[in-house]
């Protein structure tokens, strides 16, 4: 099926879930946590949606900083501990941010490019554990700046 955008697209979609079928769908909603509110006010009641939501998948753009102006920093004693037991592997010496001026290789931004990632995200709005495993390890490998961990 295609986006959820109205009450008669929700009540197939959760029919065609209760059927046995599995069944992807999208919806344009700014933040993940109000997938529910969204499903709910389209007639979809709270018993249905948790026991047919397994996860709520957002795509995002996470901007690069520049490999040729970024900015070293030092990570800091609980971040280090976090990344090795996340990522099983020694924590990086140096985490990056972006540069503020920037150089020309990135026209002054900062930013050289952008990796798009998929989190994903439990009905209740909360971020599932990989999401915050895979944003580590960009970090710890200078491609995204540690302000995305935020």
């Amino acid at each position: 099926l295609n986006a959820i955008e109205d009450a008669e697209t929700a009540e197939a979609v959760f029919f065609a879930a209760e059927a046995g079928l599995g069944v992807a769908a999208t919806m344009s909603i700014a933040r993940p946590e109000r997938v529910s509110q969204a499903l709910s006010r389209a007639g979809i009641d709270a018993e249905r949606q948790q026991e047919f939501v397994k996860a709520i998948v957002v795509s995002r753009r996470l901007p690069c900083v520049c490999p040729y102006c970024r900015l070293s920093l030092l990570p800091s004693v609980e971040l280090r501990e976090e990344m090795a037991a996340l990522l099983e592997e020694d924590a990086p010496e140096h985490i990056y941010t972006r540069s503020e001026t920037g150089c020309p290789e990135c026209q002054y931004s900062g930013l050289k490019s952008s990796l798009t990632t998929l989190d994903w995200w439990n009905l209740d709005g909360t971020r599932h554990s990989s999401v915050r495993k895979g944003l580590l390890w960009a970090v710890a490998r200078g491609w995204v700046g540690v302000e995305e961990l935020t």
